[in-house]
């Protein structure tokens, strides 16, 4: 950064490029990864990674191949946005102790996985485009999901055995393929409504509190 004569701040953001696979698997980090401008060019794999802070990957993020977050351990929160993934999200198991967040044009060309990840606030998933798969059976966290607002997802989504102590949305979500929500648990409401599109629908079992 660079210290201003009225001594406030200013950072200035470098972009990082890797040519080859970068790995930080069971990496322990004090503080933040922040990722922004980061230009990745044969995957990166962090499985097992632990960080007491947030994991930021924004402002123009851009990775061909995998990104593997597989029982990562994230001790603020996650938080992608306007770039892309060209390749999957795999992030199985992964913990998060605040919210999770995806939006601002946020774009992934296959799958994402979430199954059996447990996050301690809200999930978002907004304004994403999502080129194959949503796959999030078992997700747990006391807060929402929300799917929604001009989410779209090309494959399926499937959150069977999902647990939420909030509600759970799909306004204004394009899902063009099967909604498979068997034995969902939601404590507060389910929203189906204002939805561009939707395929295929399985939610035997739910059980919605609101």
């Amino acid at each position: 950064g660079i210290i201003s004569p009225t001594g406030k701040t200013r950072i200035i953001d470098c972009p990082f490029i890797a040519e080859e696979e970068v790995s930080i698997s069971d990496a322990i980090i004090g503080g933040s990864v922040i990722l922004n401008k980061a230009n990745f060019l044969n995957g990166l794999v962090a499985d097992r990674m632990k960080t007491k802070r947030s994991l930021i990957c924004d402002h123009g993020f851009c990775l061909k191949g995998n990104i593997r977050l597989v029982a990562a351990e994230i001790g603020g929160s996650v938080a992608f946005g306007l770039g892309s993934v060209v390749g999957a999200l795999e992030a199985d198991r992964i913990k998060v102790t605040n919210e999770l967040r995806l939006g601002n044009k946020f774009s992934v060309d296959k799958d994402i996985r979430l199954s059996g990840a447990k996050v301690g606030g809200d999930i978002v998933f907004t304004g994403v485009d999502i080129n194959s798969s949503l796959i999030a059976d078992g997700i747990e966290t006391p807060a929402n999901l929300y799917l929604d607002r001009g989410l779209k997802v090309e494959g399926d989504v499937q959150i069977v055995d999902a647990r939420l102590g909030g509600s759970l949305s799909f306004r204004e979500a394009s899902l063009m393929g099967t909604l498979n929500a068997e034995r969902i648990e939601a404590g507060r409401e389910l929203h189906l409504r204002q939805m561009r599109r939707l395929g295929a629908s399985n939610l035997c079992g739910a059980k919605v509190g609101g």
